[in-house]
């Protein structure tokens, strides 16, 4: 592939990476809007935006969301997105890191899109499609973060800053993830409410596809593979 190729690549997959985080945060927004009686970024998951029908409990939660196929379309687009920028940059770098990346990729765009389709409730519990969700979701955070990390060792997130930026957010993911479990298993808060520690372990992905997506976009040329 040619330098000025590969340079359009790279742009192009800055775009998809943030058109696809920006879409996702509006989307949340606007059916944080509509919830009813309150929606609570601290103490509501993301994905009670995305259930079906209200007056559902989950967890103590009285979920209502009328605007909640805009956040499950928004759920599909941004996996679609990310591993559509995720599989653009691979195809400009060499070795074996470009191919771990686009794998964690796609497994967090299968899991972002199962947390689509199948939702968080109650109902979803005694149905037996909750699991899917369950699955969807930790495909979707794990995953998700992980591909950011291994991001770390391709070329175009070599220099100082942006490799920093992208070791430390995901890390930080996942340590957010670990304790929303165990906030799960034990029933308790320690220091943050669900809500927060859910959106620290998913916001880490959002903000570094935004924030690469500008990089990417605004680069002069792209990294020749090493």
């Amino acid at each position: 592939m040619s330098e000025l190729s590969m340079s359009s690549s790279v742009r192009t997959a800055g775009l998809f990476w943030l058109l696809s985080g920006l879409v996702y945060l509006i989307a949340e927004a606007v059916s944080a809007s509509a919830f009813a009686p309150t929606y609570s970024y601290a103490h509501n998951f993301i994905s009670d935006l995305g259930v079906s029908g209200c007056g559902q409990e989950m967890q103590g939660r009285l979920i209502c969301s009328p605007l909640h196929d805009v956040m499950n379309w928004a759920f599909m687009l941004e996996g679609a997105g990310f591993f559509i920028a995720a599989a653009i940059v691979a195809r400009t770098q060499t070795g074996l890191m470009r191919w771990i990346f686009v794998v964690l990729a796609a497994l967090h765009a299968i899991g972002i899109l199962m947390v689509g389709i199948f939702h968080g409730s109650n109902a979803a519990v005694a149905d037996g499609t909750g699991v899917y969700h369950v699955l969807g979701a930790t495909l979707a955070i794990v995953c998700g973060n992980l591909a950011v990390l291994s991001a770390a060792g391709l070329p175009p997130w070599r220099g100082p800053i942006l490799q920093g930026f992208t070791i430390i957010l995901p890390l930080l993911g996942i340590v957010s993830l670990v304790g929303l479990i165990q906030a799960q298993m034990t029933g308790t808060i320690v220091v943050f409410d669900n809500g927060i520690l859910e959106r620290a372990s998913v916001y880490s992905i959002t903000v570094w596809q935004i924030v690469s997506g500008i990089y990417l976009m605004r680069r002069p040329k792209a990294d020749v593979p090493a």
